[in-house]
Protein backbone atom coordinates (compact mmCIF):
# COMPACT_ATOMS: atom_id res chain seq x y z
CA UNK A 1 0.00 0.00 0.00
CA UNK A 2 2.96 2.56 0.84
CA UNK A 3 5.38 0.69 -1.42
CA UNK A 4 5.79 4.39 -3.25
CA UNK A 5 7.39 5.86 0.18
CA UNK A 6 10.60 3.63 -0.22
CA UNK A 7 10.23 3.51 -4.58
CA UNK A 8 13.46 5.35 -5.53
CA UNK A 9 12.21 6.35 -8.50
CA UNK A 10 9.42 8.38 -6.32
CA UNK A 11 9.80 12.26 -4.95
CA UNK A 12 8.68 11.23 -1.55
CA UNK A 13 11.96 8.83 -0.69
CA UNK A 14 14.18 11.51 -1.39
CA UNK A 15 11.89 14.26 0.45
CA UNK A 16 11.79 11.77 3.62
CA UNK A 17 16.05 11.38 3.35
CA UNK A 18 16.60 14.94 2.84
CA UNK A 19 14.62 15.87 5.90
CA UNK A 20 16.32 13.39 7.90
CA UNK A 21 19.90 14.42 6.80
CA UNK A 22 19.02 17.87 7.83
CA UNK A 23 17.88 17.08 10.85
CA UNK A 24 20.70 15.24 12.35
CA UNK A 25 22.53 17.49 10.92
CA UNK A 26 21.28 20.38 12.93
CA UNK A 27 21.69 17.82 16.15
CA UNK A 28 25.05 17.80 15.53
CA UNK A 29 26.10 21.33 14.39
CA UNK A 30 24.00 22.82 17.22
CA UNK A 31 27.04 22.83 19.86
CA UNK A 32 29.86 23.98 17.43
CA UNK A 33 27.02 26.72 16.31
CA UNK A 34 27.32 27.49 20.12
CA UNK A 35 31.16 27.61 20.24
CA UNK A 36 31.43 29.68 17.48
CA UNK A 37 29.75 32.38 19.59
CA UNK A 38 32.74 32.71 21.59
CA UNK A 39 36.13 32.51 19.52
CA UNK A 40 36.67 35.70 19.01
CA UNK A 41 35.72 37.35 22.22
CA UNK A 42 37.62 34.90 24.16
CA UNK A 43 40.72 35.16 22.32
CA UNK A 44 40.40 38.98 22.31
CA UNK A 45 40.35 38.61 26.33
CA UNK A 46 42.74 35.95 26.79
CA UNK A 47 44.81 38.92 24.73
CA UNK A 48 43.74 41.62 27.09
CA UNK A 49 44.21 39.55 30.68
CA UNK A 50 43.51 40.74 33.61
CA UNK A 51 46.79 42.29 35.36
CA UNK A 52 45.69 44.24 38.47
CA UNK A 53 44.61 41.20 40.27
CA UNK A 54 47.76 39.79 40.28
CA UNK A 55 50.39 41.16 43.31
CA UNK A 56 53.66 42.06 40.72
CA UNK A 57 51.67 44.20 38.74
CA UNK A 58 49.93 46.35 41.87
CA UNK A 59 52.79 46.70 43.81
CA UNK A 60 54.31 48.93 41.42
CA UNK A 61 51.37 51.33 41.67
CA UNK A 62 50.91 51.08 45.40
CA UNK A 63 54.38 51.97 45.63
CA UNK A 64 53.38 55.88 43.83
CA UNK A 65 54.07 58.85 45.28
CA UNK A 66 51.66 60.85 44.48
CA UNK A 67 48.73 60.77 42.13
CA UNK A 68 50.48 61.97 39.34
CA UNK A 69 52.59 59.05 39.07
CA UNK A 70 49.73 56.55 39.52
CA UNK A 71 48.22 57.87 36.74
CA UNK A 72 51.24 57.35 34.90
CA UNK A 73 52.10 54.13 35.82
CA UNK A 74 48.76 52.77 35.15
CA UNK A 75 48.46 54.50 31.70
CA UNK A 76 51.78 52.73 30.40
CA UNK A 77 49.22 49.75 30.23
CA UNK A 78 47.09 49.58 26.74
CA UNK A 79 43.99 49.69 28.52
CA UNK A 80 43.90 52.44 30.28
CA UNK A 81 43.98 55.98 29.38
CA UNK A 82 42.89 57.54 33.14
CA UNK A 83 42.84 61.52 33.88
CA UNK A 84 42.01 63.29 36.81
CA UNK A 85 43.65 65.54 39.44
CA UNK A 86 41.64 64.26 42.28
CA UNK A 87 40.78 61.00 43.94
CA UNK A 88 36.98 61.49 42.99
CA UNK A 89 37.67 62.46 39.52
CA UNK A 90 40.12 59.04 39.13
CA UNK A 91 37.63 56.82 40.37
CA UNK A 92 34.90 58.30 38.18
CA UNK A 93 37.38 57.36 35.45
CA UNK A 94 38.08 54.46 36.49
CA UNK A 95 33.86 53.26 36.76
CA UNK A 96 34.08 54.89 33.32
CA UNK A 97 36.34 52.53 31.87
CA UNK A 98 34.76 49.64 33.67
CA UNK A 99 31.27 50.84 31.69
CA UNK A 100 33.12 51.14 28.53
CA UNK A 101 34.71 47.66 28.71
CA UNK A 102 31.61 46.25 28.89
CA UNK A 103 30.26 47.63 25.98
CA UNK A 104 33.24 46.54 24.19
CA UNK A 105 32.06 43.36 25.20
CA UNK A 106 28.69 43.45 24.57
CA UNK A 107 29.97 44.58 20.87
CA UNK A 108 31.96 42.09 20.79
CA UNK A 109 30.05 39.51 21.40
CA UNK A 110 26.73 37.57 20.29
CA UNK A 111 23.29 39.26 20.80
CA UNK A 112 22.01 36.22 22.58
CA UNK A 113 24.54 37.79 25.53
CA UNK A 114 23.51 40.85 25.86
CA UNK A 115 21.11 39.96 28.89
CA UNK A 116 24.07 39.23 30.75
CA UNK A 117 25.68 42.88 30.38
CA UNK A 118 22.42 44.19 30.92
CA UNK A 119 21.89 42.21 34.12
CA UNK A 120 25.88 43.35 35.05
CA UNK A 121 25.43 46.68 34.72
CA UNK A 122 22.08 46.55 36.69
CA UNK A 123 23.93 44.95 39.70
CA UNK A 124 26.37 47.96 39.61
CA UNK A 125 23.45 50.18 39.69
CA UNK A 126 21.89 48.57 42.45
CA UNK A 127 24.85 49.34 44.74
CA UNK A 128 22.88 52.99 44.78
CA UNK A 129 19.74 51.91 45.09
CA UNK A 130 20.27 50.10 47.97
CA UNK A 131 22.24 52.80 49.73
CA UNK A 132 19.32 54.96 48.99
CA UNK A 133 16.96 52.56 50.62
CA UNK A 134 19.40 52.37 53.87
CA UNK A 135 19.46 55.96 53.67
CA UNK A 136 15.72 56.67 53.62
CA UNK A 137 14.96 53.85 56.49
CA UNK A 138 17.57 55.10 58.70
CA UNK A 139 16.66 58.88 58.08
CA UNK A 140 20.45 59.37 56.67
CA UNK A 141 20.09 62.46 54.88
CA UNK A 142 20.22 61.96 50.50
CA UNK A 143 22.85 64.40 48.99
CA UNK A 144 21.18 66.52 46.21
CA UNK A 145 23.93 64.88 44.02
CA UNK A 146 22.50 62.10 42.56
CA UNK A 147 24.24 59.73 40.46
CA UNK A 148 23.88 58.99 36.85
CA UNK A 149 23.27 54.84 36.85
CA UNK A 150 24.11 53.19 33.22
CA UNK A 151 20.44 51.80 32.90
CA UNK A 152 17.24 53.62 32.31
CA UNK A 153 15.31 51.33 34.53
CA UNK A 154 17.92 51.42 37.51
CA UNK A 155 17.76 55.57 36.63
CA UNK A 156 14.53 55.89 36.86
CA UNK A 157 14.47 53.50 40.48
CA UNK A 158 16.28 55.73 41.71
CA UNK A 159 15.13 58.90 41.22
CA UNK A 160 11.52 57.63 42.40
CA UNK A 161 13.25 56.18 45.55
CA UNK A 162 14.86 59.65 46.22
CA UNK A 163 11.36 61.56 46.08
CA UNK A 164 9.47 59.10 47.83
CA UNK A 165 8.77 58.48 51.43
CA UNK A 166 8.80 55.43 53.46
CA UNK A 167 5.86 54.29 53.04
CA UNK A 168 5.78 54.34 49.31
CA UNK A 169 9.18 52.65 49.43
CA UNK A 170 7.89 48.88 49.14
CA UNK A 171 5.25 49.86 46.17
CA UNK A 172 8.51 51.31 44.10
CA UNK A 173 10.24 47.88 45.14
CA UNK A 174 7.51 45.86 44.07
CA UNK A 175 7.28 48.10 40.58
CA UNK A 176 11.09 47.10 40.45
CA UNK A 177 10.58 43.41 40.65
CA UNK A 178 10.96 42.60 44.25
CA UNK A 179 9.01 39.72 46.17
CA UNK A 180 7.19 40.36 49.07
CA UNK A 181 8.93 38.61 51.24
CA UNK A 182 12.40 40.10 50.38
CA UNK A 183 10.10 43.74 51.06
CA UNK A 184 8.96 42.32 54.05
CA UNK A 185 12.82 41.85 54.80
CA UNK A 186 13.75 45.28 53.94
CA UNK A 187 11.13 46.75 55.49
CA UNK A 188 11.97 45.36 59.04
CA UNK A 189 11.61 47.39 61.90
CA UNK A 190 13.87 48.86 63.46
CA UNK A 191 15.77 48.79 59.63
CA UNK A 192 18.34 46.01 59.40
CA UNK A 193 21.16 46.94 56.67
CA UNK A 194 22.48 43.25 56.84
CA UNK A 195 18.45 42.04 55.58
CA UNK A 196 18.42 44.94 52.91
CA UNK A 197 22.08 43.75 51.92
CA UNK A 198 20.38 39.70 51.89
CA UNK A 199 17.30 41.39 49.86
CA UNK A 200 19.37 42.83 47.11
CA UNK A 201 21.65 40.06 46.65
CA UNK A 202 18.71 37.38 46.37
CA UNK A 203 17.36 39.38 44.12
CA UNK A 204 20.43 39.89 41.72
CA UNK A 205 21.20 35.90 42.21
CA UNK A 206 17.34 35.31 41.42
CA UNK A 207 17.84 37.47 38.18
CA UNK A 208 20.65 35.48 37.18
CA UNK A 209 19.36 32.42 37.40
CA UNK A 210 16.35 33.17 34.94
CA UNK A 211 18.83 34.43 33.20
CA UNK A 212 18.43 33.38 29.20
CA UNK A 213 21.87 32.41 27.36
CA UNK A 214 23.06 30.37 24.65
CA UNK A 215 23.06 26.74 24.64
CA UNK A 216 25.79 25.23 26.29
CA UNK A 217 26.51 28.42 28.15
CA UNK A 218 23.92 27.27 31.20
CA UNK A 219 26.27 24.87 33.12
CA UNK A 220 28.51 27.43 33.30
CA UNK A 221 26.65 30.12 34.50
CA UNK A 222 24.82 27.54 37.02
CA UNK A 223 28.13 26.81 38.79
CA UNK A 224 29.07 30.43 39.20
CA UNK A 225 25.37 30.98 40.75
CA UNK A 226 25.60 28.07 43.02
CA UNK A 227 29.39 29.40 44.58
CA UNK A 228 28.32 32.41 44.77
CA UNK A 229 25.25 31.27 46.63
CA UNK A 230 27.47 29.34 49.02
CA UNK A 231 29.99 32.53 49.42
CA UNK A 232 27.18 34.72 50.31
CA UNK A 233 26.12 32.62 52.80
CA UNK A 234 28.98 31.74 54.90
CA UNK A 235 29.97 35.64 54.54
CA UNK A 236 26.09 36.35 56.07
CA UNK A 237 26.38 33.73 58.74
CA UNK A 238 30.26 35.28 59.87
CA UNK A 239 28.70 38.91 59.26
CA UNK A 240 25.77 37.89 61.91
CA UNK A 241 27.35 36.15 64.49
CA UNK A 242 30.15 39.44 64.73
CA UNK A 243 26.67 41.33 65.00
CA UNK A 244 25.46 38.54 68.25
CA UNK A 245 22.26 37.92 66.19
CA UNK A 246 20.60 34.38 68.12
CA UNK A 247 20.26 31.75 65.80
CA UNK A 248 16.39 31.75 65.38
CA UNK A 249 17.43 35.43 63.65
CA UNK A 250 20.27 33.75 61.73
CA UNK A 251 18.36 30.68 60.01
CA UNK A 252 16.24 33.58 58.28
CA UNK A 253 19.46 34.81 56.46
CA UNK A 254 19.51 31.75 54.10
CA UNK A 255 19.41 31.84 50.49
CA UNK A 256 19.00 28.99 48.74
CA UNK A 257 20.44 26.63 45.83
CA UNK A 258 23.81 26.64 46.96
CA UNK A 259 26.78 24.26 45.75
CA UNK A 260 28.21 22.95 49.12
CA UNK A 261 25.97 24.88 51.37
CA UNK A 262 23.10 23.19 52.02
CA UNK A 263 20.11 24.12 54.00
CA UNK A 264 20.90 21.82 57.03
CA UNK A 265 24.24 22.71 57.07
CA UNK A 266 23.67 26.51 57.55
CA UNK A 267 21.17 26.00 60.13
CA UNK A 268 24.50 23.96 62.00
CA UNK A 269 26.42 27.16 61.22
CA UNK A 270 23.91 29.23 62.45
CA UNK A 271 23.41 27.22 65.54
CA UNK A 272 27.70 27.79 66.44
CA UNK A 273 28.69 30.41 69.10
CA UNK A 274 32.16 31.99 67.79
CA UNK A 275 33.57 31.98 64.51
CA UNK A 276 36.34 29.98 65.18
CA UNK A 277 33.36 27.07 65.88
CA UNK A 278 32.04 28.15 62.10
CA UNK A 279 35.55 27.90 59.82
CA UNK A 280 36.20 24.56 61.91
CA UNK A 281 32.53 23.59 60.88
CA UNK A 282 33.50 24.52 56.78
CA UNK A 283 35.93 22.01 57.08
CA UNK A 284 35.28 19.32 54.13
CA UNK A 285 34.18 22.05 51.99
CA UNK A 286 35.84 24.08 49.25
CA UNK A 287 36.16 26.91 50.96
CA UNK A 288 37.50 25.78 54.42
CA UNK A 289 41.32 25.66 53.98
CA UNK A 290 41.11 29.45 52.28
CA UNK A 291 39.24 30.69 55.58
CA UNK A 292 41.29 28.81 58.17
CA UNK A 293 44.18 30.39 56.74
CA UNK A 294 42.89 33.50 57.50
CA UNK A 295 42.26 32.07 61.55
CA UNK A 296 45.09 34.35 62.86
CA UNK A 297 44.82 37.62 60.84
CA UNK A 298 41.10 37.27 62.63
CA UNK A 299 42.33 37.12 65.68
CA UNK A 300 44.92 40.43 65.76
CA UNK A 301 42.13 42.00 63.85
CA UNK A 302 38.97 40.70 65.67
CA UNK A 303 36.63 41.57 61.87
CA UNK A 304 35.21 39.39 59.81
CA UNK A 305 36.09 41.36 56.62
CA UNK A 306 39.33 39.61 56.72
CA UNK A 307 36.93 36.03 56.26
CA UNK A 308 35.47 37.97 53.43
CA UNK A 309 37.96 39.45 51.67
CA UNK A 310 39.26 35.89 51.51
CA UNK A 311 35.97 34.48 50.02
CA UNK A 312 36.32 37.27 47.32
CA UNK A 313 39.85 36.41 46.51
CA UNK A 314 38.90 32.48 46.27
CA UNK A 315 36.26 34.07 43.94
CA UNK A 316 38.57 35.06 41.35
CA UNK A 317 40.01 31.67 41.81
CA UNK A 318 37.06 29.50 41.11
CA UNK A 319 36.01 31.70 38.48
CA UNK A 320 39.21 30.60 36.95
CA UNK A 321 38.91 27.26 36.97
CA UNK A 322 35.66 27.54 35.64
CA UNK A 323 36.68 29.37 32.60
CA UNK A 324 39.41 26.80 32.18
CA UNK A 325 36.58 23.98 32.47
CA UNK A 326 34.18 25.90 30.00
CA UNK A 327 36.97 27.48 28.15
CA UNK A 328 34.80 26.84 24.32
CA UNK A 329 31.50 28.75 25.65
CA UNK A 330 31.31 31.01 28.01
CA UNK A 331 33.38 30.83 30.57
CA UNK A 332 36.49 33.25 29.74
CA UNK A 333 33.62 35.90 29.24
CA UNK A 334 32.50 35.54 32.61
CA UNK A 335 35.83 35.21 34.26
CA UNK A 336 37.32 38.70 32.41
CA UNK A 337 33.92 40.00 33.53
CA UNK A 338 34.63 39.61 36.71
CA UNK A 339 38.29 40.01 37.47
CA UNK A 340 37.64 43.40 35.34
CA UNK A 341 35.33 44.66 38.14
CA UNK A 342 37.63 43.43 40.57
CA UNK A 343 40.70 45.04 38.59
CA UNK A 344 38.81 48.57 39.27
CA UNK A 345 37.93 47.85 42.46
CA UNK A 346 42.01 47.21 43.61
CA UNK A 347 42.66 50.34 41.74
CA UNK A 348 40.16 52.69 43.22
CA UNK A 349 41.51 51.47 46.64
CA UNK A 350 45.17 52.11 45.18
CA UNK A 351 44.24 55.93 44.11
CA UNK A 352 42.71 56.38 47.22
CA UNK A 353 45.14 55.00 49.71
CA UNK A 354 47.97 57.24 47.06
CA UNK A 355 45.88 60.26 47.25
CA UNK A 356 45.68 60.09 51.39
CA UNK A 357 49.36 59.47 51.27
CA UNK A 358 48.88 55.74 53.35
CA UNK A 359 51.25 53.37 53.87
CA UNK A 360 52.14 50.83 51.20
CA UNK A 361 51.38 47.87 53.01
CA UNK A 362 48.34 48.99 54.83
CA UNK A 363 47.09 49.64 50.84
CA UNK A 364 48.09 46.02 50.02
CA UNK A 365 46.35 44.36 52.82
CA UNK A 366 42.84 46.02 51.32
CA UNK A 367 43.44 44.82 47.71
CA UNK A 368 41.70 41.26 46.60
CA UNK A 369 43.80 38.97 44.80
CA UNK A 370 44.18 35.66 42.95
CA UNK A 371 44.03 33.06 45.85
CA UNK A 372 46.40 30.60 45.11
Amino acid sequence: MYEWLINPAEPPLWILITSLIVFISGIVARPFTSYLKFVYPTAKYEAIGNPFIQEKNLTPLIESKNLQEFIETLNTTKDYTITGDTIKQIQNNLNTNLYETIEMMRKDSSKTINPLYDLYLEKIDMFHIKNTIKQKLLNIPITTDTPKLYLEKTQNVLTQLTNADKEHLPDILKTYGFKDEHIQKIMTEPPNPLNIDIAFDTYYLNQFTTLKLPYKANDAKQQLISTTIDMHNIKNILRATQLGYKADVCHTLYIPKGREIAHWKFKELADLEGIAQIISALEGTTYFQHLKEQIEHYNKEQTVQVFINALDSLMLKLIKDISQKYYLSIGPTLRFLISKEQEIQNLKVISKGVGEQIPANRIKSLLLMEAS
